[in-house]
């Protein structure tokens, strides 16, 4: 996951327990109000998915009168120069979130920046280079390793795929969402989304003996992206 930040936050104590238990909860938005706002606002949709989800995690803890210093997060950086076939093309990258929030829109952009500032920490040089490089050259059972060591350190970690931007069909049925996962691999949780189709879907695979009251984290996700958005200019219905 890059290399360590001295100046890393501690991460959630109220996320601290780990199980093998498992808990999936989704929401879906519309992709061109998350791309409108994230525009509005300075950044893409990654920054917009990022920033929403650093914001429902920190409201969790706040309505359950917990203020950690800070969260530790984990964003995928792309580290393919080429359309060549064969090896990593990607490293997960450590992002420390703020542990409080004041204005979204400030927090939108203190999240972007710091997102940024590590992704060209892996694609202009240095250390962090030199590791994804590695990296890329390993098999992927080594990486999946040295992943594992770090997630403990991870109170959430975020995927963003591409799917399909037209309507799709299975034994001639139209697909209507999809339900999206990624591993929690020792993490408190994996917020992973896929676009498909004008609709950004959103899985949250958790821990719950981390993460103690699933449907309440989805509330204040939902209610944590609905406010972002509306800060970019975009209303949801409902």
């Amino acid at each position: 996951l890059g290399s360590s930040d001295s100046q890393a936050p501690s991460g959630s104590e109220l996320w601290s327990y780990r199980s093998c238990r498992r808990r999936l909860e989704t929401v879906s938005l519309p992709l061109d109000a998350v791309k409108t706002a994230g525009n509005a606002l300075g950044g893409s949709i990654n920054d917009v998915f990022v920033a929403g989800a650093a914001m429902g995690a920190i409201d969790y803890h706040k309505r359950r009168g917990v203020k950690p210093e800070g969260l530790n997060a984990s964003f995928v950086v792309s580290t393919r120069k080429d359309n060549a076939i064969g090896g990593n093309s990607f490293t997960p990258a450590k992002l420390s979130v703020p542990g409080s929030y004041r204005s979204p829109k400030k927090f939108f952009s203190e999240i972007r920046d710091r997102m940024t500032a590590r992704r060209d920490a892996v694609s202009e040089g240095g250390a962090m280079t030199a590791l994804a490089g590695v990296a890329n050259l390993l098999p992927t059972s080594i990486v999946t390793k040295m992943a594992r060591a770090q997630a403990p350190h991870i109170d959430f970690a975020t995927s963003n795929l591409r799917g399909a931007g037209f309507p799709t069909y299975m034994s001639g049925a139209a697909v209507e969402r999809n339900i999206v996962m990624g591993p929690v691999a020792g993490t408190a949780m994996n917020i992973t989304i896929m676009s498909h189709n004008g609709q950004l879907d959103v899985g949250f695979f958790m821990d719950p003996a981390a993460i103690d009251d699933p449907d309440d984290l989805r509330t204040c996700m939902l209610a944590a992206y609905t406010r972002l958005l509306a800060v970019g200019g975009v209303e949801l219905d409902g």
